[in-house]
């Protein structure tokens, strides 16, 4: 279990690695190779993830939470996922009329 994923290919979200090494990145919906850096291990924590990154990365977290996942994604992309979660809520709160 490790927390600090430093390439694409190390990364439980890396899938459908070909013989070359490419693969898809799920949270950013792009093609990486595995020894790619990955895109969010530099990045700020209010870095914005899409509403389907984000509710993908938080249902993992749920997993490992609950004893289901025995591998946990890196912290830094969980407190990406919650912040953009929070602005996401938000938003939503914004369009809904006052009550």
């Amino acid at each position: 279990m490790t927390q600090d994923v430093k390439h694409c290919g190390e990364c439980l979200l890396f899938r459908y690695e070909d013989t070359y090494g490419y693969g898809l990145c799920e949270i950013q919906n792009d093609y990486e190779h595995c020894g790619n850096k990955c895109f969010f291990a530099d990045k700020p924590l209010n870095t914005y993830l899409t509403a389907k990154a984000t509710v993908k990365v938080l249902r993992l977290f749920n997993k490992y939470r609950m004893g289901k996942s025995d591998v946990m994604l890196p912290v830094r992309l969980y407190s990406i996922a919650l912040g953009s979660a929070i602005r996401h809520c938000r938003r939503l709160d914004a369009i809904k009329p006052n009550e």
